[in-house]
């Protein structure tokens, strides 16, 4: 801090009175000039190894001095001088003193991160942090609350921007701690729940060149560490005898329902699957959706569900497939809606919700 602090004698300002032959008492006002950051009470005693300079009263006071400013003293110093030899300036010596300026907490801030899905990396930003006195910023990142079957956590807890991937779904809270090299900020908590995401956001890229079945393309709906479709038998799903049963989930009054289980009537070897909202939104106009991937299905057997006929492109293959002719029906032509598939819901106050299937 010295190096920032220059104190000069204000020779303009200065008053002199004889008081014998040879000596002079003078009262002299100074300058601090203050190249750093801003100081509170700032004060100075002088002192000098010349013995033609007796001090009489050695303090000057400043008050607080704004950072990148000259300050003039508030009061003088008051020194006799032999004027029979010399006192060059470089023979005043300051003492400068101030006291510490309290430092303030760091604010630390947590960009918004929209919706989170499991097995996606969720973007951790804090650089809309802040320091009142712009210090330099350290992070710490913690995991406080994740699914009991989790293990996930922060590949680089102490960055400024970093990720996290939750590898399963359920509830997450994400602690950032900002510290300016003295204080912790306030820990902020940033909490979410992981979905399941939309099969077409996951699905393995298409080779234009292969031509592959729908079981091997669509086999990500229920392999891997994070699978939309969970607890699948070992075999249970056959990739030559594939259906894929996608539909929206609504409750008696039209309205969308999100996070509802979905399995197949006396199907438990195919697992299970949650409905998700489309575009994470709320409004009626967002349908809830759900994929849900079966095998092995009876000739003689719809299990509730009607195919429609005719090409249908499945933005989770690269070809063209067609419902099976042994288990498709003729689109109504009435105003009736199509049958539904049954499943049992998450919610006890749900007794029975209905999935509108397509192939």
């Amino acid at each position: 801090m010295a190096d920032t602090l220059a104190i000069a004698l204000d020779i303009d300002n200065t008053v002199g009175t004889r008081i014998s032959r040879f000596e002079w008492r003078y009262l002299i006002p100074v300058m601090l000039t203050n190249s750093g950051e801003a100081l509170l009470n700032v004060r100075a005693t002088l002192s000098t190894p010349n013995p033609a300079m007796t001090i009489e009263d050695a303090d000057v006071s400043f008050g607080d001095v704004a950072a990148q400013s000259s300050t003039p003293s508030q009061d003088t110093v008051t020194v006799v001088i032999d004027r029979r030899y010399s006192v060059p300036e470089s023979d005043y010596l300051w003492d400068i003193q101030f006291d510490p300026i309290p430092n303030t907490a760091p604010t630390g801030h947590i960009a918004a991160i929209g919706t989170a899905y499991a097995g996606v990396a969720v973007p951790l930003d804090a650089s809309g942090s802040t320091d009142a006195e712009n210090d330099p910023l350290t992070y710490r990142w913690s995991v406080l609350i994740r699914p009991a079957d989790s293990i996930a956590t922060i590949p680089n807890p102490t960055a400024q921007v970093t990720t996290f991937t939750p590898d399963k779904t359920g509830a997450y809270r994400i602690r950032l701690v900002v510290n300016d090299g003295q204080l912790d900020g306030v820990p902020l908590d940033l909490d979410f729940n992981a979905e399941l995401p939309e099969p077409e956001a996951i699905a393995p890229a298409p080779v234009a060149s292969e031509v592959t079945l729908l079981g091997a393309d669509t086999a990500f709906l229920f392999e891997g560490d994070t699978p939309i479709q969970t607890g699948v038998a070992p075999d249970a799903i056959d990739e030559v005898r594939t259906a894929i049963i996608r539909g929206r989930i609504i409750d008696a009054a039209g309205q969308t329902l999100s996070g509802a289980r979905i399995t197949v009537l006396n199907h438990p070897e195919w697992g299970e699957t949650r409905s998700r909202l489309t575009g994470g939104s709320t409004s009626p106009s967002a349908a809830a959706r759900a994929s849900l991937s079966a095998s092995n299905w009876p000739a003689t057997s719809r299990h509730n569900a009607k195919c429609r006929l005719g090409p249908r492109t499945s933005p989770l293959s690269t070809t063209s497939r067609s419902c099976p002719a042994s288990r498709a029906e003729p689109p109504s032509t009435s105003s009736r809606p199509p049958p539904f598939m049954s499943f049992r819901a998450n919610r006890p106050s749900i007794r029975r919700a209905h999935v509108v299937p397509r192939c």
